[in-house]
């Protein structure tokens, strides 16, 4: 039986300045009206937002960029535990007995 492929919703990111919701747009159609909220106020709460969502996404940039580095020096702290392996290998096979043992002697994990 095959099963059906689960299609993840997409997420669709609009620019702040031009959401439907928040826009004048909107107000007029659905008739929305208050004294209390005017267009300067509107103009002032979405200032507030493209502000905060740029806050959000300088954070997520030092945030990659973090995750990015310790990704670089994790591999390269595994290369070297690979390079140093080979080589207590290749001494092992091509050693003299006693070395081999002062080798694997101090090293409990292999």
């Amino acid at each position: 039986m095959d099963k059906p492929e689960k299609t993840v919703p997409r997420i669709v990111r609009r620019d702040l300045r031009n959401h439907g919701l928040f826009g004048t747009a909107y107000l007029k159609q659905h008739m929305v009206s208050d004294d209390v909220w005017t267009q300067s106020s509107l103009t002032e709460q979405l200032k507030a937002m493209i502000e905060l969502n740029d806050k959000y996404n300088t954070y997520k940039r030092v945030e990659e960029r973090h995750k990015i580095s310790y990704v670089k020096k994790e591999h390269r702290r595994l290369e070297d535990e690979c390079n140093y392996g080979r080589a207590m290998l290749q001494k092992a096979r091509n050693g003299k007995s006693r070395e081999i043992y002062n080798i694997f002697i101090n090293h409990n994990n292999i």
